[in-house]
């Protein structure tokens, strides 16, 4: 059996295993386990692939082809926010950063900003420093498929443990923050606003964020992420908050068949 068709029915069972069960009820414990035990071994992390729709067409995507999908993303929209100055000297901050796998790609396509990550778990920072150290080769070729490389001394100034939703910097830290599929695991709606609250109170010019936002998915896709319990509101919900100027963009590829993703700049 080939590579595509394990990866096709791997998406089928996952769809018959949403709704042959009750409704999942997200719990924040349930989410800091699930990848606190995913990202012990940063040799489960790099290998595999998934089943994803790239301009128009399903295909295999490997993980580091995945890697570079979400660094592009962040590259294209944040340098459009920046009006292409990609060489100023800022502050930024990745919320959920994981392991770093798009922390440190997208920090080396910024050759004077100072990258900061905050990440829930403690296995996290602690894969991470692994996976600069000894991935630093796939680091550099994700990066180089996007845009120019640097190799800077410091990819990143702090990458800690710690509650995106009581974030531990001083008001107008960063002058961006952005998120890569976080508010997704986030249990409930008043964790969603304290979250997006803490990202405003720290940042000075704007917040960027891919996510499954409601305006990306059609029935099937918005019923699936009901069912799992994740993340599937209006980007509008920003206005809410108080971010002005909120632009939605959808994005050329999508996560997987069962839900999509879209791309959201807010400014402060």
């Amino acid at each position: 059996m080939n590579d595509y068709v394990v990866l096709v029915l791997n998406e089928v069972r996952k769809w018959v295993d949403a709704f042959s069960h009750a409704p999942i009820e997200r719990k924040q414990q349930f989410v800091y386990d699930l990848y606190s035990d995913g990202w012990k071994d940063l040799n489960d992390c790099r290998k595999g692939g998934r089943l994803s729709l790239v301009d128009g067409r399903w295909t295999k995507v490997s993980r580091m082809e995945l890697d570079t999908l979400f660094v592009g993303e962040h590259y294209k929209r944040i340098k459009q926010a920046l009006h292409d100055k990609t060489d100023e000297k800022i502050k930024v901050l990745e919320v959920g950063a994981g392991y770093g796998k798009v922390t440190f790609p997208l920090s080396s396509l910024f050759p004077q900003a100072e990258f900061f990550a905050i990440e829930y778990t403690h296995s996290g920072p602690q894969t991470a420093k692994k996976y600069k150290s000894q991935y630093r080769h796939s680091i550099k070729q994700v990066a180089s498929r996007i845009g120019v490389y640097h190799d800077k001394n410091s990819l990143v100034e702090s990458f800690e443990s710690g509650d995106a939703k009581s974030l531990q910097f001083t008001d107008k830290f960063f002058d961006l923050s952005y998120t890569n599929l976080v508010l997704e695991q986030i249990p409930n709606k008043e964790d969603h606003i304290k979250l997006l609250q803490e990202m405003k109170r720290v940042t000075k010019r704007f917040c960027c964020f891919l996510e499954p936002w409601g305006e990306a998915q059609n029935f099937f896709t918005r019923t699936y992420l009901k069912r799992i319990d994740y993340f599937h509101e209006s980007w509008k919900m920003l206005y809410e908050i108080g971010f002005k100027n909120v632009r939605y963009y959808a994005t050329h590829f999508h996560h997987c068949p069962r839900f999509r993703i879209g791309y959201v700049i807010a400014e402060i």
